[in-house]
């Protein structure tokens, strides 16, 4: 069985990954209407014997049909300012 991208129809080599055109295939995530925006965070994902947690957010504008990425997690990793390389905040 092949999974297919359905914005283009590549077939994608791993069953989560994503080109950040959309959101990965995960399960669990937490969901909210906003407006005319759906909101999507966090999940689960994996690959083979890998379970893969996603602190991605994402939102879906109803009207133009469009999916836009908000944060990756990451941003909270990075050292903020007066911050010492490494230290996460809390």
């Amino acid at each position: 069985m092949d999974v297919v991208e359905p914005n283009d129809g590549r077939v994608l080599d791993k069953p989560a990954q994503v080109d950040a055109a959309r959101p990965a295939a995960d399960a669990a995530m937490g969901v909210a209407v906003i407006g005319r925006r759906i909101f999507l965070f966090g999940g689960w994902g994996g690959y083979r014997n890998r379970v893969v947690l996603s602190p991605q957010l994402w939102s879906f504008d109803v009207d133009s049909k469009r999916w836009t990425i908000h944060g990756t997690g990451e941003e909270d990793r990075r050292p903020g300012p007066g911050r010492p390389r490494g230290t996460v905040p809390r």
